[in-house]
């Protein structure tokens, strides 16, 4: 059968949440949810995502954060989905409850549409990251909605990973990013400007609210983003501050190469600590962008010779990381890769198991290459472990296409 909508899984949602006795914890209510769709087959519950994430729970959490969206469902507690006072009020009067009891009962149902329901639209398929792109560009030019930019540059830094808190509200800052990084740990303040014309106007900004912002916050850095800046007095201004200029574009960029190759955070923070635009530190992110793409190249090179000498002459080649940066430097795809680079990459191959040591200073397989590459996608699976409670694990969204 098709698989339900996330518009169907709403309703229900709702229902089972606002029916819940005790504590709406994820995985519990995401099962209880799936219980009240008696019609999902073997086939649909099996159904698994690019990343290896069931189909249909991923489409549950999508429905959850939806509802986040509408300000249904309180996010602020991790792996945790409780209703708002707004939510508790939509799902008593819009849908029946369930009754306590049956929460237990397997084989109570949300009825099929009827027959003459009328088809949904069309949706469009659009990555997580594009749907980003997408929402940025748009609120950036939506004046009409000044929550909205607000919105949607906290989703852009909880892409990038980081603790974020929508603060808003008057005198205050409109986002605050948290990196949580130890003794290397800086938190940004981020101000969003929206504007119907092609700039944001030094009219617009308030110098000494955003300093005021960052003392209150205790924040290393503060950042404005809009569709674009005025020069002059503005750019003036942000130097004087130290206040970083990031456009919806560059913030765009910045998406797209962490979809790419994840950013990390002290490589971020170069773009926050640039003043007055953020434009300055991009070259600097793109090379390290660049620079993490290459040793991931590195990565399945190495498993590749590692498979060739084994293969070849299995009983007397032993690799070595001298031995193996020797064969990168007339590999163009691998120019800058250093022998330390190499021995990094052998190190991480024996901690995963996929290879080990031999004779001391040499390594041999202990798996083939297609055994390696999936223990290196494990890792990705585990890093998912403490938030998939939380965020759908596919990294793709529908949307429904704009009407004119």
């Amino acid at each position: 059968m098709t698989m339900h909508s996330r518009k169907e899984i709403h309703p229900v949602l709702l229902t089972v949440l606002s029916s819940w006795e005790g504590t709406p914890r994820a995985k519990d209510v995401v099962a209880e949810v799936t219980r009240q769709f008696p019609q999902l087959t073997t086939a649909d519950l099996s159904k698994v995502n690019k990343d290896g994430g069931s189909t249909w729970r991923n489409r549950v959490h999508w429905a959850r954060q939806d509802l986040v969206m509408q300000g249904l469902i309180d996010k602020s507690v991790r792996s945790v989905w409780p209703l708002t006072d707004k939510g508790v009020s939509k799902a008593m009067g819009a849908y029946p409850q369930i009754e306590p009891s049956a929460l237990d009962v397997h084989d109570e149902a949300v009825p099929p549409p009827s027959d003459d329901s009328q088809p949904e639209p069309v949706s469009v398929i659009l990555s997580e990251r594009e749907a980003l792109v997408e929402e940025l560009l748009a609120a950036a030019a939506d004046s009409a909605d000044s929550n909205r930019l607000e919105r949607a540059v906290a989703d852009a830094m909880r892409y990038f990973g980081f603790d974020v808190d929508e603060i808003g509200g008057p005198g205050q800052t409109d986002v605050l990013a948290v990196a949580p990084l130890g003794p290397l740990r800086y938190r940004v303040v981020l101000d969003a400007k929206s504007t119907a014309s092609k700039r944001v106007m030094e009219s617009q900004i308030n110098w000494l609210a955003i300093e005021q912002h960052r003392k209150t916050e205790q924040a290393e850095h503060a950042a404005i983003v809009g569709i674009d800046f005025a020069g002059g007095q503005l750019r003036q201004h942000a130097e004087e501050f130290g206040v970083c200029l990031l456009t919806v574009g560059e913030l765009a960029e910045l998406i797209q190469l962490h979809a790419d190759q994840p950013l990390s955070h002290v490589v971020l923070r170069s773009v926050f600590a640039s003043s007055p635009r953020a434009s300055a530190s991009l070259p600097e992110v793109r090379g390290s962008a660049a620079d993490a793409k290459r040793r991931i190249r590195l990565l399945l090179f190495v498993l590749e010779q590692i498979d060739h000498f084994n293969t070849v002459a299995p009983d007397d080649v032993i690799v070595k990381p001298e031995t193996l940066w020797a064969t990168t430097l007339n590999i163009d795809e691998l120019q800058g890769v250093t022998q330390l680079d190499v021995a990094n990459a052998l190190h991480l191959l024996e901690i995963i198991g996929a290879i080990g040591k031999s004779n001391g200073d040499g390594y041999v397989s202990q798996t083939s290459k297609a055994g390696a590459v999936a223990m290196l996608h494990s890792l990705g699976n585990a890093s998912r472990l403490e938030t998939e409670e939380d965020m759908p694990g596919e990294d793709t969204k529908e949307v429904k296409p704009q009407i004119a």
